[in-house]
């Protein structure tokens, strides 16, 4: 007789068994909803799965760190005064004015980006060392591959999908879409 489906499915992504609640306790939401969506694969599994991204990374991508400001760098960085000091009155032109204020106004909004150099600059004290914004956006990078093998962990309920798609998806056609647009 053939072993039941969950025990081969469980068996193969290496599921532990999961501690349920003591009885009579309620399970809190937050715990049901993980259990439903992240699939048993282990913590280890899961961080070596995570290193292995970051080594993609670095590896598609550290080669960056030691290079300067580029293109749109030096204006966007170091002409911005809105992210040389966090103050109440920065954050404010952050949201309010458009990406290429003070030099230029064009429909574009990205706080978020704006953000993300304030926090480089006056935070990290990075200023106008331009490898400290490479350092930061290979851990955004990397941080957005882990969470696209989560997803992709949690919908396909298997491991090598969710890599692929991380992998793949995620940190390889960034620099296929680069270097087959350069001409």
């Amino acid at each position: 007789r053939d072993p039941p489906r969950e025990a081969t499915v469980g068996a193969r992504v290496g599921a532990r068994k999961r501690r349920q609640p003591p009885p009579g306790a309620a399970e809190t939401p937050a715990a049901a909803t993980a259990r439903r969506l992240w699939p048993a694969l282990g913590g280890r599994r899961q961080a070596a799965v995570a290193g292995v991204l970051a080594l993609l990374v670095v590896a598609a991508y550290g080669n960056g760190v030691s290079g300067g400001f580029v293109l749109d760098g030096r204006h966007l960085i170091l002409d911005d005064p809105r992210v040389h000091a966090a103050t109440p009155d920065n954050l404010g032109l952050i949201f309010t004015q458009d990406y290429w204020w003070p030099k230029a106004v064009s429909a574009l909004y990205r706080p978020v980006v704006k953000l993300s150099f304030l926090v480089d600059w006056a935070l990290f004290g990075n200023a106008d060392r331009p490898a400290g914004y490479h350092v930061t956006n290979l851990v955004l990078h990397w941080g957005n591959a882990v969470a696209v093998f989560l997803l992709g962990l949690a919908t396909m309920q298997r491991a090598a999908p969710a890599f692929a798609a991380a992998a793949g998806l995620n940190l390889v056609e960034p620099l296929v879409e680069r270097f087959s647009s350069s001409k």
